[in-house]
């Protein structure tokens, strides 16, 4: 059974250009309101996004890395993320032939600074502040513009849940292979 249904979001991500949104636990807030959510640890799949304009699912398409399906809650396939082998960010591609690059940008920030930008011209969709590790502080967007696509929220979404799982993963390193104790 898949979280929360789409009468819960009123307000629409393209209504929000230019305000920060956060990603607080799994709520993405605007000043206006909720604007949507990303589940993670919900049965059978990565992560569940929700916004005004519907419901997808994030899953595993191999069984190592980064390679994640995005389906429409109904099942159909609407697109993929894949990681990149060698640097932090992938590459989110749409069913319509929409592409977007998470990448870090460490111009901004190079700890904690990503952006989402357009593969083919490099313009940017929106700044994003994500710590390394889950903790108090949110994930922060401030968004830019929208890719021209159906799938707009879609995109959105998917890069805060892939930055949420990368957390999730340096947490769970963190308690595997602690940092040593001193100096």
């Amino acid at each position: 059974m898949l979280p929360q249904t789409t009468k819960r979001y009123a307000l629409n991500i393209s209504a929000v250009i230019g305000e920060p949104i956060r990603l607080v636990g799994g709520d993405l807030v605007a000043a206006g309101g909720p604007v949507g959510s990303v589940s993670l640890r919900v049965p059978g799949v990565l992560a569940h996004m929700v916004s005004a304009n519907g419901g997808w699912t994030l899953t595993r398409r191999r069984r190592f890395g980064w390679d994640l399906l995005i389906e429409r809650q109904d099942g159909q396939h609407v697109g993929w993320y894949e990681g990149w082998r060698w640097l932090a960010g992938g590459t989110i591609s749409m069913t319509d032939g929409t592409q977007a690059e998470l990448r870090r940008d460490r111009r901004r920030s190079p700890l904690f600074g990503w952006k989402l930008q357009a593969t083919d011209t490099g313009g940017r969709y929106a700044e994003i502040h994500c710590p390394g590790r889950l903790s108090k502080r949110s994930i922060t967007l401030s968004l830019q513009t929208l890719p021209d696509t159906a799938f707009a929220d879609v995109v959105v979404l998917t890069s805060c849940a892939v930055l949420r799982l990368q957390q999730e993963a340096a947490n769970l390193a963190s308690m595997v292979h602690p940092a040593p104790a001193g100096g």
